[in-house]
């Protein structure tokens, strides 16, 4: 029997959902990946506290395949003194498959230097997630939960709003196909719920699972 704090412990990581981001593909949408670009960025995800940068194109050092974007964002403290804090980061560009080409971050990490989307803000710092090490909200989702989810959306597309209470009605739950879908698209949702339906059963769900599932109805 082992002593006091052996055995596994259960740690949740950090998500990246917790933390602002700067998205390098939206910039890139928008035209602000260049020499002289300059203005401000803000996280748009709804469940993160918008924090803006600064940033514009250092045209001192730019060189191809490389170009160097300056990101800045201040920190008020109690005693509403402001600090700024200044990031360079570097954008490799890769050539796309027809034609055009495609910015990256590379981390500013020693350590990893790999090209990434997106480049999160820690401790006043840009770094990616995985020198953060950071997971996903949908891989703490367990088994049951996923094929519940998938099984809706299924249902969904067949015209079945809700699954379980038209289940129990005489008759059972009913498709209701929009106008013109071809019968290949009805053949394969009918095929889909029928599967996901038998994963569900396969599965055993936990009580926090089953009281996900109830709220789903």
């Amino acid at each position: 029997m082992g002593g006091l704090g052996t055995g596994f412990r259960f740690t949740k990581k950090a998500l990246v959902e917790d933390f602002p981001r700067i998205d390098i593909l939206e910039l890139h949408r928008e035209g602000k990946v260049s020499s002289l670009s300059y203005g401000y960025y803000a996280d748009k995800r709804n469940n993160i506290s918008h924090e803006e940068f600064d940033y514009y194109g250092n045209d001192e050092t730019f060189w191809e395949p490389y170009d160097e974007m300056i990101f800045v964002h201040k920190q008020v403290d109690q005693n509403f003194n402001t600090t700024f804090y200044e990031n360079r980061t570097i954008v490799e560009w890769f050539p796309c498959r027809f034609g055009g080409k495609r910015p990256y971050f590379i981390c500013p990490t020693k350590d990893c230097a790999k090209c990434v989307q997106h480049l999160y803000l820690k401790h006043n710092s840009l770094i990616c997630r995985h020198c953060l090490k950071l997971g996903y909200e949908t891989q703490r989702i367990p088994d049951y939960a996923r094929v519940l989810k998938r099984l809706h959306k299924a249902a969904a597309r067949g015209g079945i709003k809700n699954l379980w209470y038209e289940q129990k009605q005489p008759g059972g739950a009913k498709f209701n196909f929009p106008k013109g879908m071809h019968y290949e698209t009805r053949l394969k949702i009918v095929t889909d719920v029928h599967r996901e339906m038998e994963n569900l059963n396969c599965c055993q769900p936990s009580q926090s699972v089953r009281k996900f599932a109830t709220r789903c109805n």
